[in-house]
């Protein structure tokens, strides 16, 4: 039996996908006929999550409540978003009073439950966990289109959502990152400003974030296989 009375799930769909060149925001593709923010609400109440909360630009609210009725998720909460990813989880944060915050990507809907439940154990555990995959490839440093160096990979991880916190770590250390006027690109970079270790477990590969035009093969492999699509 799965217990997750102790999370608040934060998933974040408010950026604006300007690399992917589109007419449409990516979190308004579709995958199985859904639009990707409820695919992956529905994917995380269907894994036994209670307590979801969607952060969303605040020109697509009226629209995506109307996609979550639509869908029977009125239990999905919506928050708007802010002008940068910080400002929208602090947003996101106000709705939740759980010990446990999981943060993911609305445009990662190629999650496994196993994944799920392994970073949720250790985030329980150490306050602070992350999915990441092992770098394979190999990486270079270069100027001007011309290699400089290499670059050891055997110590890098390419860092994935979800991310787990526990609520007053996450809270506090975006507190400080707001007083401080600090940027960052992830909540562990946020939560690493305080001084505190976070834990990165070893994820799927497949948990993709659907960040450029040709991603969306991805995205059709994916409905071909795991949604029934011809």
């Amino acid at each position: 039996m799965k217990h997750y009375d102790d999370v608040d799930v934060l998933i974040m769909a408010a950026g604006t996908g300007s690399r992917m060149n589109l007419d449409v925001k990516k979190q308004w593709l579709t995958l199985c006929g859904q639009p990707l923010f409820s695919y992956v609400a529905r994917m995380f109440q269907a894994l036994g999550f209670t307590s979801i909360t969607l952060v969303m630009h605040e020109d697509d609210l009226a629209r995506a409540q109307g996609v979550l009725h639509a869908q029977g998720l009125d239990a999905i909460r919506l928050v708007a978003g802010g002008p940068d990813r910080q400002t929208s989880v602090r947003n996101g944060l106000l709705a939740c009073v759980r010990t446990i915050v999981l943060v993911h990507d609305a445009a990662r809907p190629f999650l496994c439950e196993e994944d799920v439940r392994a970073v949720i154990a250790r985030g329980r555990a150490t306050g602070a966990a992350t999915l990441g995959h092992a770098v394979r490839d190999t990486l270079v440093k270069a100027e001007r289109e011309t290699i400089v160096a290499r670059v050891d990979r055997e110590q890098l991880y390419q860092l994935q959502t979800p991310q787990v916190f526990r609520r007053e770590l996450l809270q506090r250390a975006h507190d400080e990152a707001l007083r401080a006027g600090a940027v960052a690109t992830d909540d562990t970079s946020v939560v690493e400003r305080l001084g505190c270790v976070v834990e990165i477990v070893g994820g799927a590969a497949h948990n993709l974030k659907i960040t450029e035009p040709s991603d969306q093969l991805f995205l059709a492999m994916w409905e071909a296989v795991q949604c029934g699509s011809d």
